[in-house]
């Protein structure tokens, strides 16, 4: 298994959130209209006292556009308008000399808006798996060697920020300069946010690489003259040089083919194994993965369908997300969830609320989305904000917490009749043990489990 301190020993769920770079986007360009980082706030906010450790979030360029059946309606969870701004990946700003496209550098854009994640990470306790070429690869006319170059510009600024050093410059030559001395007020901004988040990160970030390469990136193959052997080999390149970096993070995340349990590509660069597994939205878990375990790697579940509330089904009917890796299993889907940490396997919660990063566009004006009945099963309907580390203070009193587990994952009051199991418990909490591990080890307890089989 990968010693790579961002896993741990334990299996974890994360959350996606697809809309919150947007959010941040437009945070950072100043653009009119919603509290965008409060929403991002908010957000997370929601994820992290529902138990979630971590959020999927995709490091996005302006290729990738939200599917639109009507161009003059706007979609209820993303909007009218793209991903993110062009600002992103500018190469007139950060190409190399003349036409040569290779980034030498991340534009401020860019770099603010990971410097503004880091802050909001370590303010929320929450850890990030970065996919760094998720969006990239849907960019017309962009080959794959120069994705390489951008993969490692993000990740050298990654690198940066955990060593904390500050690379000075913005000489066109330059490799990874920081901030834009020819821009005083961006490089204050910049130099302030690094100053304010640098330090170690390798258990706060993981990098994701090569997000379902064969089935979303054609595009960006046909452009570059690839046959699907040359692009196989070009990945495995890309792993293999990513991998031999001396500087953090010294490894990636393998994903494997859209909608597949299986891959092609050499997992022994990858740090884990990460697939949108196939048959969604089919919620067995048993023995499903074990083909996998061959590799001894981590096991990451990501994009395994969309559950909805019921107030939003009609978002499937209209068209704007496929049935067919849609739930209304809430239940179901917990268990799928659960199982699977239960035998070890990492999970990525891939709902509507995640997608849209809580909030829906009602006509004109950005609502917050209500708790789903996953949410609820998560217990966040009735838990108070936590404080950000640990999410009950270990060396109180955590007898009203281990109650509210017992009643959630449970049905029962654990007093009078299971006073051991309460104290237990409790003692765990002032360990060190967190609210969300307490819920987890009820889940897996026999008890549980033959609650669900009645």
């Amino acid at each position: 298994m990968s010693n790579h301190p961002w896993f741990g020993e334990v299996p974890f769920t994360i959350a996606s959130c697809f809309s919150a770079p947007a959010f941040l986007d437009r945070h950072v360009r100043a653009v009119g209209g919603p509290p965008w980082l409060d929403m991002i706030d908010r957000f997370f906010d929601r994820k992290r006292r529902q138990g979630i450790l971590g959020v999927r979030w995709l490091d996005e360029t302006t290729g990738w556009y939200l599917r639109q059946d009507n161009p003059g309606e706007a979609h209820p969870f993303f909007g009218r308008d793209r991903s993110t701004s062009e600002l992103m990946w500018d190469y007139s700003q950060i190409g190399r000399p003349g036409d040569d496209p290779r980034p030498t550098r991340l534009t401020p854009h860019h770099q603010v808006m990971l410097l503004e994640l880091i802050r909001l990470l370590k303010k929320h306790d929450l850890k990030a798996q970065l996919v760094l070429d998720a969006t990239l690869k849907h960019t017309p006319g962009v080959g794959w060697k120069v994705i390489g170059h951008c993969i490692n510009r993000v990740v050298d600024f990654i690198s940066l920020i955990d060593e904390g050093t500050w690379v000075e410059g913005w000489d066109p030559t330059l490799e990874n300069g920081m901030g834009n001395p020819n821009d005083a007020a961006s490089h204050a901004r910049i130099r302030e946010l690094f100053e304010g988040v640098k330090g170690p990160l390798a258990d706060r970030v993981n990098i994701e690489l090569h997000n379902e390469f064969d089935q979303h990136a054609k595009s960006a193959w046909d452009d570059s003259g690839f046959g699907y052997d040359q692009a196989l080999a070009e990945v495995n390149l890309q792993l293999a040089r990513f991998h031999k970096l001396d500087h953090w993070p010294r490894g990636s995340v393998g994903v494997s083919h859209g909608g597949q349990d299986d891959f092609e590509y050499d997992p022994h660069n990858c740090d884990s194994i990460n697939i949108h597994p196939g048959d969604r939205p089919n919620l067995s878990w048993r023995n499903r993965f074990d083909h996998l375990r061959r590799h001894g790697k981590p096991i990451f579940l990501d994009e395994v369908c969309h559950h909805i509330a019921n107030e939003f089904w009609w978002t499937i009917e209209k068209g704007w997300f496929g049935p067919k890796s849609s739930t209304r299993d809430h239940q179901g889907y917990y268990e799928f969830h659960m199982g699977n940490r239960g035998v070890g396997i990492w999970t990525c919660d891939h709902s509507l609320v995640n997608m849209s990063s809580g909030f829906w566009l009602n006509g004109t004006t950005w609502e917050e989305m209500p708790l789903d009945p996953f949410e609820k099963m998560l217990a966040g309907d009735t838990l108070p904000l936590p404080p950000p580390t640990p999410i009950f203070d270990p060396l109180a009193e955590n007898r009203p917490a281990v109650r509210q587990a017992y009643l959630h994952q449970l049905g029962r009051d654990p007093w009078p009749g299971d006073v051991s199991g309460m104290e237990n418990s409790n003692s765990k909490m002032k360990a060190g043990a967190t609210y969300a591990d307490i819920l987890f080890e009820l889940a897996m307890s026999k008890e549980a489990k033959d609650n669900l089989r009645r």
